[in-house]
């Protein structure tokens, strides 16, 4: 029997998929960080605290700054996730692009 992974990283663009991949988690008993995007605002949260998004609006790429809110973000959960390996701790994280704050939930 395959080994199973310790941690499932959701960075869907879509409410319907980030549903399957909360529940999943969730069935399995697997550790679960969320990372997404809103406008000018990012979230990195762990599924404890996690509610899935309403359906509409899913298509924020469009949003002209989203490609540096994009890579803000990855960094951000990249630092939770290294923090997760090292120490099993849950930080999650509020980032908005307007005033480059990055705040601990």
């Amino acid at each position: 029997m395959p080994e199973r992974a310790p941690l499932i990283v959701d960075a869907f663009d879509n409410s319907n998929s980030r549903a399957v991949v909360t529940e999943h988690a969730k069935a399995e008993g697997i550790d679960c960080l969320h990372v997404g995007l809103a406008s000018d605002y990012a979230e990195v949260i762990w599924s404890e605290t996690y509610r899935v998004p309403s359906s509409e609006n899913d298509d924020v790429c469009d949003y002209p700054l989203a490609r540096n809110l994009i890579m803000l973000a990855v960094a951000v959960a990249a630092e939770t996730i290294v923090d997760w390996v090292d120490s099993k701790q849950k930080k999650s994280h509020t980032i908005t692009l307007r005033d480059f704050a990055i705040a601990d939930l």
